[in-house]
């Protein structure tokens, strides 16, 4: 009966080893586990940050090619007016105080156009 409760005591000994050892990987494992949640979230953000970076960039290039296109109309309308300064007062029917005019007010809803622009403002006058 001795014997059997040394052997009882000794496996008992054993089984608590074996779990301490078990319960301290576990540990390790759940730490690991932690650590690549972190890694994960963290990978997660950076991307979030992409995209906004890119619709942010998406939107400034959209703007750029539309005032591209109206500085490229008030060239156009530029140019006539002084065509028309150089060479006469009318140009297809319309006279020279009508496309300054015209001008003018090209001039006032582009510099308008530009205060709706974030990060841009009036230029001081």
């Amino acid at each position: 009966e001795e014997k059997m409760d040394d052997t009882r005591v000794s496996l008992e000994s054993k089984l608590e080893k074996e779990v301490g050892s078990l319960k301290v990987e576990l540990e390790g494992v759940g730490d690991d586990v932690k650590g690549i949640a972190k890694v994960q979230g963290d990978v997660q953000t950076a991307v979030q940050d992409m995209e906004t970076q890119m619709n942010a960039l998406g939107n400034k290039l959209e703007h750029s090619t539309s005032q591209l296109s109206r500085a490229n109309q008030g060239i156009n309308l530029l140019c006539n007016v002084v065509a028309e300064n150089l060479g006469g007062k009318k140009r297809e029917g319309r006279d020279l105080s009508t496309l300054y005019e015209e001008l003018i007010a090209f001039t006032e809803s582009a510099v308008d156009a530009i205060q709706h622009f974030p990060g841009l403002s009036r230029p001081a006058s």
